[in-house]
């Protein structure tokens, strides 16, 4: 299905409706929090092919209780694992909210743009015939 590029005019009340969403979507979620880019770097994190390796160190340590050494919690890593994988089904959503969000704005703004053109060569159209 080709792309509408031209779109009306959207309805600020709906846009103050989806702010109003944003915010009570987000008190679903009171444990979401800020992290400074300090400790951004300091937490490593999931990336790349560590998911497939937490994913498959949690599995073998449950099959085998034996080699996980006794000051390691597998209740906690369990849970912080959930936490993660929810939080990730949540972001990838959110993603693709804004992306469609950014994509709009950039094809509003290049057609905001491109109408102020006409009118900037229309202006210096007259300049030059001294109207």
């Amino acid at each position: 299905m080709p792309v509408q590029t031209d779109i009306p005019l959207i309805n600020q009340l709906a846009i103050d409706e989806f702010f109003k969403r944003i915010d009570q979507a987000v008190g679903f979620v009171p444990e979401l929090i800020n992290l400074t880019p300090k400790e951004k770097l300091k937490h490593s994190g999931i990336k790349n092919r560590r998911e497939t390796f937490v994913s498959k160190t949690i599995e073998l340590a449950n099959q085998n209780p034996a080699v996980i050494p006794s000051f390691v919690s597998m209740s906690y890593l369990e849970e912080k694992f959930t936490n993660y994988q929810r939080l990730k089904a949540l972001e990838n959503v959110l993603r693709q909210t804004l992306e469609k969000v950014s994509d709009t704005a950039h094809n509003e703004g290049h057609f905001a743009y491109k109408e102020c053109l006409k009118i900037f060569d229309t202006v210096e159209l007259a300049k030059d015939s001294n109207v």
